[in-house]
This record gives C-alpha cells, sequence and structure tokens, in this order.
C-alpha cells in the first residue's frame, strides 16, 4: 500500500496470522493484540508520503479541506456533554459515556499533537469512533464493530484517493479480514449474523455523502 511498506515488519506478518487463526478468550481477548499492531503500523508507515497523500486530496476537494483547516477536535470530556438537551445526539451521549465509570472519548493516541493534516485526520478519526457506533446503531460488539469498519471502508473509497485510503486505515482492513477469517474457523454459527452485520454496513457507507468523521461533531 501507499506510505506503508508492510512487507517488511515481520512482527506484522506474526500479529496478522496470530490474529486471524487464534481463538478469542479469557486470557487472550478479542482487542488483546490491538496495541501490538497498533504500533506495528506506525512503525512501518511512511508519514511524510502520507501527508503528501492528504494534500492532494485536500487540493480536489474543497470540503475536505474546510474540515482539515477547522481542526475541530472532538475531544470531549463526558462532563462536557452535560449541558446538552436529553433528547439531542449531545444529550444520548452524556447518558451513554455517564454510565461508564472513567470513560474518556481521548483514549488512543492521548499523546498525538495533531500539528499537521494527517496527523489531524488521524487523531480525530479514533475520538469519533464512539460517536459513530451511536450514530449508526452498530453496537459496541463483534459483529457491529465489524459492520461499522465495513461502512467506513465503503464510504473511505467513495470520498478519498484509494492510495490516501490504502495507508491510512490499514488497521481497519486488518481488523475486518482476522475477525472474518477467525468466525469462519472457530464460531461458524455466528458466520451469518456476521456476514449480515458487514452487509448492512457497506449498504450505509454507500448512503453516506461523505465520511462519518468528516464531520465538526460540535
Amino acid at each position: 500500500p501507499y506510505g506503508v511498506r508492510v512487507g517488511e515488519s515481520g512482527a506484522l506478518r506474526d500479529l496478522y496470522a496470530q490474529e486471524g487463526l487464534r481463538r478469542n478468550g479469557k486470557d487472550v481477548p478479542m482487542t488483546y493484540f490491538v496495541h501490538q499492531t497498533t504500533q506495528a503500523l506506525m512503525e512501518v508507515t511512511d508519514v511524510d508520503e502520507m501527508e503528501a497523500l492528504v494534500a492532494k486530496d485536500k487540493a480536489r476537494r474543497p470540503d475536505f479541506a474546510r474540515w482539515l483547516d477547522t481542526r475541530a477536535l472532538t475531544d470531549f470530556k463526558v462532563s462536557d456533554l452535560a449541558a446538552y438537551e436529553p433528547d439531542s445526539f449531545g444529550g444520548k451521549a452524556y447518558a451513554y459515556f455517564s454510565a461508564q465509570p472513567g470513560f474518556e472519548l481521548n483514549f488512543i493516541n492521548r499523546a498525538l499533537v495533531p500539528d499537521t493534516d494527517f496527523k489531524y485526520l488521524k487523531k480525530q478519526r479514533l475520538l469519533a469512533h464512539d460517536l459513530e457506533h451511536m450514530l449508526t446503531g452498530f453496537g459496541p460488539n463483534a459483529v457491529g464493530e465489524q459492520a461499522l469498519i465495513a461502512c467506513n471502508i465503503k464510504s473511505y473509497y467513495r470520498y478519498f484517493s484509494p492510495e490516501l485510503v490504502s495507508g491510512m486505515i490499514l488497521m481497519s482492513g486488518f481488523l475486518l479480514s482476522t475477525v472474518l477469517m477467525k468466525t469462519h474457523l472457530h464460531y461458524p454459527a455466528l458466520m451469518d449474523e456476521m456476514m449480515n452485520g458487514v452487509g448492512r454496513g457497506m449498504d450505509m457507507g454507500d448512503g453516506l455523502r461523505q465520511p462519518l468523521f468528516v464531520t465538526d461533531w460540535h
């Protein structure tokens, strides 16, 4: 892929095989290797090339350029949402997040300073993840996670250049493909619903005017 030297990483090959072939369990839960995989992907990503790809799409998409230049980070604290009306999206987000002690949106890439377009894009995509679950109705469970990934992948490829998407969301492709393989091998009773979820996500992604994260959530 553009911007990512995947073939140079033995760690990524091991992680991909591990995640696609293993079972989930209490000793090794579903998300156990996410941090290691994220770190391995960062090590092989050519940040300068990704910045250049973002710049190309920024030049051809004025709406994307406006969103990038606004730098509206969704770094809400739960207390920030308390002011919204109960029936509003902000109010519903407050009710949901306040019921989870210690919850914070900014728990991944907390130290990442969004001082370039690519860094902002990377940070904001993760900050918006839980809000995307609420907006789409795809729950934070095995099927819902893959449905949201499928929705996002479909909308990204319709909106951005394929070269940018290829390097931008390699983690999404990693997760979707390994979870499908793992389900196929070890949890066949869930496979029909998993594929239904992926199908619903793809349909939703086809209907979006722009990717969900390209939003000023404020």
